[in-house]
């Protein structure tokens, strides 16, 4: 073999020889494929034919003991030819039994994945760049479940739990590194990371639901909870109760707080740059407040609504686009935030919808306000040609 063999199985499927793709045409989800993802899932041990044909659903053929040893033959064939390898190099027959050739020159995602994870779980909390430096270099391997692909295969899914669980349990890690040193925005990032990557995992939320809250991040706390439930319900489930309880907590701690923590505050100067962002209940409280303010002489104010749009796609790139809203309306929500004042109150209302409340301004200036918001946008992100960025301007009086 020239080149060492890397195979992909930490999101979708693929195996490459060198400059190589193995996989690129062929159909991974075919038998032969499926024959070579079961051994190398259970590649510490040996595999008999009789449960081989009953994985690969053989049992029903004329011959089932033929139809898989023609499988096997095709399979090390097409490994053979592409790979400059023997037959039998990666495929060993044990008896009556076949066995992956673990001690191969192979590269595995989820072997690095895994060994990466164990690392970090022998580190110490004094080891903290040596273990964020690991978190991310595991992030890099995990790029989605085990086979992803293959969903409905049952043999999968304690393979798949166990690689989701060395991630949740590498994070948590993590977490507790960085809440002990109050490292808030880096935790942040990891668990957006992470639940980008798996999603509807209870723990995951609560852990950052609870990391918001003791940062006391009660707005942006307010906005997850808002977002991870209308998610759980579009999708007709049921909100884990531990989710429910954690913001609960936290909020309750928030309400319950003695009132001169706040009022000493009073005196600090505020060190946060950009616009105050907030939740869509706390903006129509503010709304209410500015309209009230309004009856009273005093600065013009505009409201400014923002909605990414997308043109008529076809059906099947729809779910990729919906992805990449997501990713750019977190861009968008950033830009906004850096190039706006202190003064002005920017809310992300769902994936696609901001709106914004300008102090200070009429609807002409609020166009140009606009039209810089985009195009600085635009400047530092870019903008997929089948992606835009509508706006209307409201005077409040």
């Amino acid at each position: 073999m020239t080149e060492t063999l890397n195979i992909y199985t930490l999101g979708n499927f693929q195996v490459v020889n060198g400059e190589e793709h193995v996989t690129k045409e062929q159909r991974t989800s075919s038998k032969r494929w499926k024959l070579f993802q079961y051994l190398l899932t259970f590649n510490e041990r040996e595999i008999s034919r009789e449960e081989l044909i009953q994985v690969l659903k053989l049992h029903k053929n004329e011959d089932p003991e033929g139809a898989l040893s023609a499988l096997v033959y095709r399979l090390r064939t097409l490994l053979s030819k592409t790979c400059n390898i023997s037959k039998d190099y990666l495929i060993k027959t044990t008896g009556s039994a076949y066995k992956f050739n673990n001690k191969a020159d192979y590269w595995h995602d989820a072997e690095i994945f895994e060994n990466t994870c164990k690392k970090i779980e022998k580190l110490n909390n004094r080891n903290s760049e040596k273990t964020i430096d690991l978190f991310e270099k595991a992030l890099d391997h995990y790029n989605g479940d085990y086979l992803n692909e293959a969903r409905s295969e049952e043999w999968l899914w304690s393979a798949r739990n166990h690689y989701r669980d060395l991630l949740k349990k590498s994070l948590f890690k993590i977490d507790d590194l960085l809440r002990e040193k109050g490292e808030f925005e880096k935790v942040f990032s990891f668990y957006d990371e992470v639940q980008n990557l798996v999603q509807f995992d209870e723990d995951i939320i609560a852990g950052l639901l609870e990391n918001l809250l003791e940062a006391e991040k009660y707005s942006q706390a307010q906005y997850k909870y808002k977002e991870i439930k209308e998610m759980y319900e579009e999708n007709d489930l049921i909100l884990p109760p531990v989710i429910e309880s954690t913001y609960m907590s936290g909020m309750k701690k928030k309400n319950n707080g003695n009132p001169e923590l706040f009022l000493d505050k009073l005196s600090e100067k505020c060190d946060t740059d950009g616009a105050f962002v907030c939740s869509p209940d706390k903006f129509m409280e503010i709304y209410e407040l500015e309209k009230r303010r309004m009856e009273r002489d005093v600065p013009n104010r505009c409201v400014i609504h923002l909605r990414l749009t997308k043109q008529n796609i076809e059906k099947k790139k729809n779910e990729q686009v919906v992805d990449r809203i997501e990713k750019i309306g977190e861009q968008f929500l950033e830009s906004l935030v850096d190039q706006l004042r202190r003064g002005d109150i920017v809310c992300r209302w769902n994936k696609k919808h901001f709106v914004v409340l300008v102090a200070d301004t009429d609807c002409e200036e609020a166009k140009k306000i606009v039209n810089r918001l985009k195009n600085s946008f635009k400047a530092r992100y870019g903008l997929p040609a089948n992606i835009s960025i509508k706006n209307k301007i409201y005077e409040l009086c």
